[in-house]
């Protein structure tokens, strides 16, 4: 996924989504964390990452 451009934001961005759609919240909220730091007011990955912040039961940070 990463072969051409390890810092791709969608390459991070679908791996959260992977992860999500997997269960694994924690790593789905590694590679989200990932991509905001590529785009960082990206709306779709905040609403994924605030989506996984409130599954794991971490409404606070789920806070803009």
């Amino acid at each position: 996924m990463f072969g051409l451009n390890p810092n791709s934001f969608y390459g991070f961005a679908l791996q959260g989504q992977i992860h999500n759609g997997r269960g694994k919240i924690q790593e789905s909220v590694r590679a989200l964390k990932r991509a905001m730091s590529i785009e960082p007011n990206n709306p779709d990955v905040l609403q994924n990452l605030a989506y996984n912040y409130l599954r794991s039961g971490k409404a606070v940070a789920a806070r803009p």
